[in-house]
């Protein structure tokens, strides 16, 4: 087993490398720094020092000469002769001492006597100084001169400078060494330990540990590095084997991997055959779909075709003065059970629109609190007939009037309402309205009612959803769908608050902007054209490939003095108008969408680009789901009318495009003068026939409220202005005046036995 004992490092292997370039080592680094600041001391020193020895020498020169000048008055004193050799020899020794070179001696009266120093002769550059003393000599007293000779300081110093030179140069360089192999065995060998450590480091020999054994920084960092180096040593041993346990579980890993990838490949492959499944069932389900639509699209076409026939010819003979009353009534049963038929029609096709998205808006100012009125007016009736309490709450004006669509939101509550009595055997109907900002309104309908259960609020929103007590009390279960989808249409969203066996809230809040100038409020009274002002002549075109619906609006057309050609289809179409001179080219046209040949819209195309907005052309179309009017508009038609429609709807348009005018007769709605002034509140019927009138308005059942007003006509001459009346309402469609005139009238029991025969 190998010896994972770390080994310590006993002698660096850079610590004596003086080889490598210099700036390479940091102890030649540390040496020169050393002898870079030692030099210039040492040479501060010695400048001091030659400077002491200068000024020393100064001084002797001073002090020989006083003592060689003592001298020689004592030994002239004591030889009492200037010639004495005792006394030359012994000046000769003074002078040896001296750093004098010359020594002269002279009186007045006797030669001079010069003495020179052993080691040097009188140089060419000396210095002399002449001394003057008395003494006794052969006990006379004496004068003489003492001339001293002696070189200048400055060559004097140049042998000294140089000397101390050379030996301070020597002793910094000794003493550099010296500090420099002191820093290199106290900082450089530690230093280059802990080198040789971090290299060996790097190399990855985590196994070996400094011996330094100095209590200084160094020390403390020899063994600072040594604990480090045990940890890593430590944590390298724990990573070797975490790695080995990390390749036995990347191995098997990698087997489950493998086996997950195998996994995946089987369900990827159970993927793709479920997708192309889905896919084969999605496509046969947008087949479904796409047949649904087409069916839709071609019952509506093929129903609304003849309807518009039936209606529109019962429009027509309805407007012959000559045909008896009888014969008046017989028409408006036809167009009321036409048009009980129509909104069946329509109820149906508003679920398809919803699920195309393709419902629309139809703005327009109306009058909220009149709406809110004659929805309470029809239930409360209703309510009281059931036996609940009704109750209803607005919180508006009764002027208030805003710009929205009154259709959808008169059927939104006429459907939460209805519901609401529908469910409700005891207690309360109550329907409150609210404004809680400038153009917000909260809208409330609740009832006392058997509830709804919290799992099936949701359901209840679902198309054709009806619980069993629904089923049971009637309807197609499309009320709510449609509800919700036209709240949020309108920009809203239905809330339910319900608990089984304590009733229901259904609650929303529908922004209503304030009333719009410019538009005008929709009124309900409407007239009937006679024939177009004497003054205006209008040339129309009507294209159509059924023959039926052709005729029709050429009739009614010619009926109100209209110069009238027909067509079957848009190419013949193209051709009239194309050979037709200036003065006979149509100035509006009417014309169908779905036709043989050419269609409708390719042919206003072509009329477009030919004739520009000289001839207004007219979509009329039974085809209503898949397409939208701004289809047509973009398709070049100036308007659209949607079969089947009321002979009043053409005229507007051609008012509205040509500027033209009509005689028209006096307002409908005022039309039985014999009626209109005659106060039917003490009018008496039975009540049987009172109840079954009022339900049927309340439920709006043209073909039952017809039967009944025949019958009611039979009973006598006041019941006959009545049932006039109620058959003018009824025509008109004006539901909400219709139930309000049968409250007025006042129930009895059964009057007498002809009555009674009659009702039977």
């Amino acid at each position: 087993m190998a010896d994972n004992r770390p080994e310590y490092i006993q002698q660096s292997v850079l610590t004596d490398d003086w080889t490598r370039n210099w700036q390479d080592s940091i102890a030649v680094k540390i040496t020169a720094v050393v002898m870079w600041v030692i030099i210039p001391f040492g040479f501060f020193i010695a400048l001091l020092f030659i400077n002491n020895i200068e000024q020393d020498i100064r001084v002797s020169i001073e002090d020989d000469a006083e003592i060689i000048l003592n001298s020689a008055r004592i030994l002239l004193s004591e030889n009492n002769s200037i010639y004495s050799p005792r006394v030359k020899n012994k000046l000769k020794e003074k002078l040896n001492k001296s750093i004098y070179c010359k020594i002269e001696l002279q009186t007045q009266a006797y030669e001079p006597i010069v003495i020179h120093a052993d080691r040097c002769q009188k140089p060419q550059k000396t210095i002399d100084k002449k001394y003057y003393f008395g003494t006794y000599v052969n006990r006379k007293s004496q004068e003489l001169s003492l001339l001293l000779s002696r070189r200048p300081v400055s060559e004097m110093m140049q042998i000294y400078r140089a000397n101390i030179t050379l030996i301070m140069l020597f002793i910094v360089m000794i003493l550099g060494f010296i500090l420099t192999w002191v820093l290199r065995l106290l900082v450089l060998r530690p230093l280059l330990k802990m080198v040789d450590a971090t290299r060996f480091i790097s190399e990855g020999q985590h196994d070996i540990r400094l011996d330094i054994a100095q209590q200084d920084e160094f020390g403390h960092l020899a063994r600072f590095l040594n604990k480090l180096l045990d940890q890593l040593f430590e944590q390298q041993k724990n990573l070797k084997q975490a790695n080995y346990e990390l390749m036995k579980e990347v191995a098997e890993r990698s087997r489950i991997d493998q086996e997950l990838r195998s996994n995946q490949e089987h369900l990827e492959k159970l993927i793709d055959d479920r997708t192309a499944d889905l896919e084969i069932a999605r496509d046969e389900a947008l087949k479904a779909n796409q047949a649904k639509t087409l069916f839709l699209a071609n019952m509506s076409h093929e129903i609304r075709t003849p309807l518009n026939a039936i209606l529109g010819y019962a429009q027509l003979l309805n407007r012959d003065s000559e045909l008896t009353e009888k014969q008046h009534k017989s028409l408006r049963i036809i167009e009321q059970s036409g048009n009980h038929l129509l909104g069946v029609l329509n109820d149906i096709l508003d679920i398809s629109k919803i699920e195309a998205g393709k419902m629309e808006l139809h703005k327009s100012n109306f009058n909220l609190y009149q709406l809110l009125t004659g929805i309470a007016q029809i239930f409360q009736e209703q309510c009281t007939e059931k036996g609940l309490k009704w109750y209803e709450e607005f919180s508006l004006s009764s002027t208030q009037t805003v710009y929205s669509d009154a259709q959808k939101l008169r059927q939104i509550l006429i459907n939460l309402v209805g519901n609401a009595i529908k469910f409700t055997e005891q207690g309360s109907i109550s329907l409150t309205v609210k404004k809680i900002d400038n153009e917000q309104y909260y809208f409330e309908v609740s009832d006392t009612g058997q509830g709804i259960d919290k799992d099936n609020i949701e359901a209840i929103f679902s198309g054709f959803h009806q619980e069993p007590q629904g089923a049971d009390k009637g309807g197609t279960g499309l009320g709510l769908a449609i509800t919700r989808s036209q709240l949020k249409l309108l920009g809203s969203e239905i809330k339910v608050e319900s608990e089984t066996g304590k009733g229901s809230i259904f609650s929303f809040t529908l922004y209503l902007e304030n009333v719009r100038d410019g538009i005008e409020i929709v009124h309900d009274n409407i007239t009937e054209v006679i024939r177009l002002s004497s003054s205006d002549k209008v040339k129309v075109l009507v294209v159509d490939d059924s023959e039926l619906s052709r005729n029709l609006l050429v009739d009614m057309l010619e009926d109100v003095n209209a110069r009238v050609r027909s067509a079957a289809n848009g190419l013949e179409a193209l051709h009239l108008i194309e050979q037709a001179d200036v003065e006979d080219k149509p100035d509006i046209i009417f014309m169908d969408i779905r036709m043989p040949v050419m269609n409708g819209i390719d042919a206003v195309r072509k009329i477009k680009q030919s004739y520009g907005d000289q001839i207004v052309c007219v979509a009329v179309t039974s085809t209503i789901i898949d397409q939208g009017d701004n289809e047509y508009y973009q398709a070049g038609f100036d308007d659209f009318i949607g079969k089947p429609y009321r002979f009043e709807a053409v005229f507007e348009c051609m008012k509205k495009h040509l500027q033209i005018d009509f005689e028209n007769k006096a307002p409908l709605l005022n039309e039985n003068i014999e009626t209109s002034d005659i106060d039917f509140s003490q009018c008496q019927i039975d009540k049987s026939l009172y109840d079954k009138l009022l339900q049927a308005a309340i439920d709006y059942n043209p073909p039952l409220l017809s039967s009944l007003i025949l019958q009611l006509s039979t009973l006598g001459d006041e019941e006959k202005k009545l049932a006039k009346k109620l058959n003018h309402l009824l025509s008109q469609y004006d539901i909400h005046s219709l139930v309000n005139l049968i409250k007025c009238i006042k129930p009895v029991a059964r009057l007498s036995k002809r009555e009674d025969s009659s009702h039977d």
